[in-house]
This record gives structure tokens, sequence and C-alpha cells, in this order.
């Protein structure tokens, strides 16, 4: 027990509760707190517009209220409100004249009043061999309850403006931003210092990689080829060998043709390539002079 009294009364005071409840009840204590049936407290009333999940269920409560059996006249009539709420004054010229005002954000969607009351989407879908509801899809505003709910449920009415409308359902769905995830940006490591910095002589720092295979023909039949790169590191110039296979034997006849031309690298750069590391294994225990400052990463 965590209150300051002893265990005992606590105990009494829990099973048998206060004394007063034995008596009748116009016996009891009267609080000192009585309320004033003209009280100034006014009772705060809460609206709930968005209580359905899907237009069906606004169009299934409709039915119920009003006892019309079709489904699409409730939901014609949700339409209709909207609209005249928000486009009154499109509505009016449309059925006035057939055009809105240039300062319009209907105008460059073509609308036009249909005989059921609402304004829909123009002519540009109207040779299309789809249904009359996704040719000139009814218009609604996009921060409006309504299309949301349409949204979540079927795609047959045109929002003012459409990406807005779809991304504020979409952001709330835990599916949707699950497979719309962007992957996180790396950031990316410091370059290294012979990419940044160009040495005196050309082809000191040098990245190795082999190409292929390319189909050739030699005489009446067809061949591989593999053509080994050489890149300088500092302005991406690349020299191109050509190798017969990719064995050691070729790579190193490679790597002599271009030494000969530009000289003997002072670090070449590779991936884990068999005929690369053979290679370099190859040059290391030769032991000579030309190839002692080449070093293969």
């Amino acid at each position: 027990m965590f209150r300051a009294v002893r265990i005992p009364p606590a105990i009494s005071l829990e099973i048998d509760g206060p004394s007063f409840l034995r008596l009748d009840a116009h016996c009891w204590p009267k609080s000192g707190c009585q309320l004033s049936p003209n009280s100034n407290v006014l009772e705060e009333v809460v609206v709930t517009c968005t209580v359905f999940e899907s237009p069906e269920n606004v169009v299934l409560s409709l039915i119920c209220r009003c006892r019309i059996p079709p489904h699409g006249v409730p939901r014609n009539w949700c339409v209709r409100e909207v609209q005249e709420s928000c486009f009154t004054e499109e509505q009016r010229r449309l059925q006035s004249s057939d055009r809105v005002l240039t300062s319009s954000r209907l105008l460059h969607l073509k609308p036009f009043v249909h005989s059921e009351g609402f304004i829909r989407v123009g002519d540009r879908l109207k040779r299309a061999n789809i249904k009359f509801v996704a040719r000139h899809a009814p218009i609604l505003p996009s921060r409006y309850a309504l299309a949301a709910l349409v949204i979540g449920g079927t795609h047959e009415l045109t929002f003012m403006p459409v990406h807005q409308a779809v991304r504020r359902v979409t952001d709330q769905c835990v599916v949707c931003r699950r497979y719309l995830s962007r992957a996180p940006i790396v950031p990316m490591a410091a370059l290294l210092e012979c990419l940044v910095n160009c040495p005196s002589v050309p082809f000191t720092h040098v990245g190795l990689d082999s190409v292929g295979p390319i189909f050739m023909f030699v005489r009446r039949s067809q061949e591989k080829r593999w053509v080994t790169t050489f890149v300088y590191l500092a302005s991406r110039a690349v020299h191109l060998d050509v190798c017969h296979s990719l064995n050691v034997s070729s790579f190193l006849s490679a790597f002599r043709r271009f030494t000969s031309r530009r000289g003997p690298p002072g670090e070449c750069y590779s991936d884990n390539g068999q005929n690369l590391l053979a290679g370099h294994q190859a040059l290391f225990e030769s032991n000579l002079p030309t190839y002692t400052l080449i070093r293969i990463r």
C-alpha cells in the first residue's frame, strides 16, 4: 500500500465502502457544487464528414435515407453539390454561353455541362473506344473529402489539380509509401589522389580491364577476341589492345605492347580478374627493371 493510513482501515474502506451508502438516498451528504439549469456552458458540436472509407459507402448511406434504387443517382448528387459550391461561376457561364473565362482554372480541360447538370471534361478523348464516364469525366476539386474517397475507390473523375490530390491519398497509404519509397542516397567517398592530381608523365596511373568477347571473321571461320583497356585515370585517356584469349600470355603480350608505346606506368588498378592477377604475379616474379614500379590493386 502506498497511502499514508494503516492497512486495516484501508481494507475496510475498500471492501465495505462509505458508511452512508447503507442509508437512504435522501440521507446522503450533499455536494457543495450545484449546476444551474440556465448555465452558459455551450455544448461543442463536432461534425465529421469523412467517416466513410469508400464512395460506395457514401452511395449506400444515401440510398438508405433517400430510398432511391440506382447507385449512380446519389453519387451524381454528391458531385453536383460539390461543383455548385466550388465552380459556381464556371457553371453559370457554361449554361449561358458554353465558354468559361480565360482566367478560369478549368479552361484547359474544355469543360461542358452535361444533361445531368454537372461539369465534365471536354472532347480530347471523344473518339476513344471507352466508356462515356472515362471519356468525359466529371470534374472535382482536389481538396474536398469526396475527391479523396473517389481516389481510394475508383478513378472515374478528374480532379483539380490531379497530382496533388492523388499524392495526398498515397502519402497516407502504408502500401503505397512502401512501394514508392526512394532508396537513400549513399554519400560518395573522397576521390583518389591520382584522379585529382595530373602527373607530368601521361599514363602514370592506369586502370586495367578486359572487354569482350568480340566476334571476328578470320578467313571463313568466326573467332572470339578480347580488348584490354588501359585508362589514364587523370584525364580518362584510353589505350586499347587486342588479345586473342583471356590467358596470361595474351595479357602479358598486350601489356608489353602498351609499355613499349606509352612507357611503364607507376600504378595499375584493376579488378580480381584471373588473367590480370596471374599477369601481375608473373611480372612480379620476372624481376625485370622495367616493371619494378608497377603495382596492381
